[in-house]
């Protein structure tokens, strides 16, 4: 065997290997990674439960902010404490979620996932091609 061969083999290996690695970075990057952040007055003790069992605890200060990920999450909702008092913030995680802000506020929790922006535009794409030909008039059959 010709080691031009070999070497061009290796290449395109190494090349396939390349592009591989990189649309799994872009399909599965950020998933379940966390952002805490504590927009209340004082410092507070904050633990967040998963369906799983696993959970996070911290001490933010006022103005402070915590990113984790969590492998397993399970699925359902999240359990917010914060200084030992239940929050309920509207939410529900899967096996793999988008990065997910918590927000820590004097009263309340809030749950905000962070859409991929890439696939977003290309669904509002054909959301506004649907409705434009929706909208179109259209001839009366016979």
């Amino acid at each position: 065997m010709k080691p031009s061969l070999i070497i061009l083999g290796l290449i395109t290996a190494f090349v396939i290997s390349w592009f591989g690695r990189g649309i799994y970075d872009y399909i599965f990057m950020n998933n379940n990674d966390f952002h805490l952040v504590n927009n209340t007055s004082t410092t507070a003790d904050i633990r967040v439960q998963f369906p799983s069992g696993e959970e996070q605890s911290c001490k933010l200060k006022a103005g402070a902010s915590n990113d984790f990920h969590i492998s397993d999450t399970g699925e359902g909702a999240i359990s917010v404490f914060v200084n030992g008092q239940p929050r309920h913030p509207e939410s529900y995680v899967t096996s793999m979620n988008p990065p997910i802000v918590l927000i820590v506020n004097n009263e309340t929790t809030l749950y905000s996932p962070i859409s991929n922006p890439t696939r977003k535009n290309k669904a509002n794409k054909a959301n506004k091609a649907n409705k434009a030909e929706m909208a179109m008039p259209r001839k009366p059959s016979d």
